[in-house]
């Protein structure tokens, strides 16, 4: 294994839950995910394709992550959805020692519009906005982001 430019993942294991209520059926839902993320220690034989002979030991911190999610369906062509989520994360360990100030979290708040043209198609546009803390990290993003998906469900095979 090795550092490079691209990044190397880590293995990871999670544990969460995710509630939906219908408030007014086939109206208006809510729904609330949570989880808990641990990653595993991973080591380094390599640093950006340089082979090292000290001992390089990584794992992110716990990572909490959270959703809360408002659905209104206009009729069976529009819906809206207003959602926030985001983490926070622990400091990451180097060599089993804790690296002081690499905690992160991150909250951002998304919009969306879907328009169902069809029954198998569906259009959504949303606005993402990321609003990191002070302690931002490196991979705790606060930008804005556009997007317009198109989903088309591909009818059952018998």
């Amino acid at each position: 294994n090795d550092v490079d430019i691209t990044g190397k993942g880590f293995f990871s294991t999670s544990l969460g839950i995710s509630v939906t209520k219908s408030i007014i059926r086939s109206k208006f839902q809510i729904l609330a995910d949570v989880s808990w993320q641990h990653s595993f220690e991973k080591r380094y034989n390599e640093y950006f394709g340089e082979r090292i002979t000290y001992e390089y030991r990584k794992q992110p911190g716990e990572k909490f992550n959270y959703a809360l999610t408002v659905n209104y369906i206009i009729n069976s062509r529009h819906s809206v959805a207003l959602s926030a989520s985001g983490f926070f994360q622990d400091n990451y360990k180097l060599n089993s020692a804790e690296v002081n100030n690499t905690n992160e979290r991150s909250t951002s708040f998304t919009a969306a519009y879907t328009f169902y043209p069809s029954i198998p198609f569906r259009i959504t546009t949303s606005v993402k906005a990321g609003l990191p803390g002070k302690d931002i990290g490196k991979n705790a993003p606060g930008s804005t982001a556009y997007n317009i998906n198109f989903t088309y469900y591909l009818p059952a095979i018998k």
